[in-house]
């Protein structure tokens, strides 16, 4: 017995394809993770113009923050320091690719204006540090995208 491959047929196995793929299509996007920037978003919205002035203040600096990767340790020396100064703030690892290794450090900045902790807490890849600190009463926010080896 022949079959007989009609119009009809050739569409109805498209029907058929076309129905498996957006299946197939549908499980596979479910199973993937979908990260925000942040999962507190309107609030930090509000807070975006003293964001833009403490991101001023840190560009009006003479020297930009630097961060320096050296073997199994991270140094943080944030610019323009004079021996006196006492800094506060947070340097947040934010990793563009998996919400769940962000991470956030409280700065110790010692005399020389350097805050220095251990890599081996960060895991190998590209990480956004966003950098908010406060020296002599003027707020500060800068970003720097770093690579951990």
């Amino acid at each position: 017995m022949k079959l007989k491959f009609s119009w009809g047929t050739g569409i109805a196995i498209f029907i058929v394809l076309f129905i498996c793929f957006y299946i197939s299509l549908m499980l596979i996007t479910r199973q993937r993770r979908f990260d925000m920037v942040s999962d507190e978003y309107y609030p930090e919205s509000i807070e975006f113009e003293s964001r833009i002035k403490k991101t001023r203040n840190a560009q009006s600096l003479k020297e930009k923050v630097q961060i320096n990767i050296k073997g199994d340790s991270i140094q943080i020396v944030l610019p323009d320091w004079e021996s006196g100064y006492k800094a506060t703030g947070t340097a947040y690892f934010y990793r563009p690719n998996n919400s769940l290794e962000d991470m956030s450090i409280p700065l110790r900045v010692n005399k020389l204006g350097e805050h220095v902790f251990k890599a081996k807490q960060l895991k190998t890849g590209r990480y956004i540090v966003k950098m908010n600190w406060q020296i002599s009463d003027i707020d500060y926010y800068d970003e720097i995208s770093i690579y951990i080896p």
